[in-house]
């Protein structure tokens, strides 16, 4: 009877065996998830309160001490007045001309220099008059470059002074001038020398000797 007893125990051993085996791997794989899941990871530990409040007195004192460092405000864009551009060469007021002279004073001051146009008076004192400014510019340099000077001969037109501009400058000689445009003086020396060849039928070629033939 006790060898019954004693081959019992021996036939229930290995059974045991499985079962702590199997016991084992269970709470292996439970504890497998669970550091997968993070439940064993460390959580991070909140910044102290202090280090915070630091950073911010930091700020605070930085904008204090140099608040334009803090905001910096828009530059504002340049503004633009909407006043016509000064008239260029105007001649010295000696001449009883400025700047805002009328058509008239204009066609006066050409007449004593001893130039007309070809048009007649009335087109060219409401040329003279156009916004445009064109024949007033052309005007006003023609003078500026007689310097109170008569010129010799037959009149040159004011017209035809600029038309040869325009001709000397590869432009259309009917068109206008742009209003911002800077007339060059030596081309207009040379428009006028033209002008005044196309009325006199003369040869001259330079400015100078058309002043100095009175």
């Amino acid at each position: 009877m006790g060898e019954e007893k004693s081959q019992g125990w021996f036939q229930t051993l290995p059974g045991v065996i499985s079962a702590v085996a199997g016991l084992i791997v269970a709470v292996g794989g439970l504890i497998a998830v669970l550091n997968q899941a993070g439940f064993f990871s460390k959580k991070a530990t909140p910044a102290a309160p202090g280090a915070v409040v630091r950073d911010v007195d930091s700020a605070n004192a930085t904008i204090e001490k140099h608040p334009t460092a803090a905001i910096k405000p828009a530059t504002p864009a340049s503004t633009t007045t909407g006043a016509p551009p000064a008239v260029e060469g105007a001649p010295p007021a000696t001449r009883g001309l400025s700047a805002s002279a009328t058509p008239e004073q204009i066609m006066q001051a050409l007449e004593e220099a001893n130039v007309s146009t070809s048009v007649g008076k009335a087109q060219i004192l409401d040329w003279l008059d156009n916004d445009d400014r064109t024949y007033r510019r052309v005007a006003y340099v023609t003078l500026d470059l007689l310097d109170g000077r008569r010129l010799p001969g037959k009149a040159p037109d004011i017209d035809v002074i600029k038309y040869y501009y325009l001709t000397l400058t590869q432009r259309d000689g009917g068109g206008l001038i742009p209003l911002g445009e800077r007339l060059d003086r030596n081309v207009m020396r040379r428009a006028i020398v033209a002008a005044f060849n196309d009325k006199n039928g003369g040869q001259i070629r330079q400015f100078d000797r058309l002043i100095a033939a009175r």
